[in-house]
């Protein structure tokens, strides 16, 4: 299995260059997961009610996705997280 964090501008170029690439594959070979803009969400502990105060970590269109084949087409958009905060299981 091969992992790709990916980062574009926008979710319509992360479509415009991914749904190429994916549709030449069978659903059996990927697994895709949009996350989107990286959102910190903080919670007020005296007001369990209260709306979270989001603050916008990063505005680009992160997606990741799992490939069973290697694929170089992805490097452009690849990314290394330091520290991500969540893993495929």
């Amino acid at each position: 299995m091969f992992d790709y964090n990916l980062k574009f501008d926008t979710e319509q170029k992360a479509n415009e260059s991914l749904n190429p690439i994916l549709e030449a594959l069978h659903p059996s070979q990927y697994v895709r997961y949009d996350i989107g803009q990286i959102k910190n969400y903080e919670y007020d502990a005296n007001d369990l009610e209260a709306e979270p105060v989001v603050t916008i970590v990063d505005d680009k269109w992160h997606v990741n996705i799992r490939l069973r084949t290697e694929n170089s087409l992805l490097d452009e958009h690849r990314v290394y997280p330091e520290t991500p905060s969540h893993e495929f299981s």
